[in-house]
């Protein structure tokens, strides 16, 4: 079996015996592009677009700030948290950053928001 991307294996769906029938076998994430999601303050809504960059820190001991481009925006507000979502793209090929960690984001050096982890 082979993956059309390199990545690790993150979850295995089917244990060995079991019949697949077209079902995922396992989960595999791609390390060196990293997908940031953030959640952003309502009044911040309109500033942040797709093609903007942001500056994306990392909670890791000694991290330093990498540059990402924002790939999507969210078209609404949710009503209940004042917050809309943007998400960025980040090249990591030498996998510097770990997937899955909190980070901190700024755009045009003001703090914009917090991805969920």
């Amino acid at each position: 079996v082979l993956s059309p991307i390199d990545g690790v294996i993150a979850d295995r769906l089917l244990n060995p015996g079991e019949r697949a029938d077209g079902r995922p076998i396992v989960r595999v994430i791609e390390l060196a592009r990293l997908q940031v999601e953030v959640i952003i303050p309502a009044a911040r809504f309109g500033k942040v677009q797709s093609g903007m960059t942001g500056r994306v820190i990392p909670n890791v001991v000694d991290a330093s700030a990498i540059e990402a481009s924002v790939v999507q925006v969210d078209r609404f507000i949710d009503p209940a948290s004042g917050t809309f979502r943007a998400r960025l793209a980040i090249n990591n090929p030498s996998l510097a950053v770990p997937a899955g960690v909190r980070c901190d984001v700024t755009f045009d050096g003001k703090a914009s928001g917090k991805s969920p982890g």
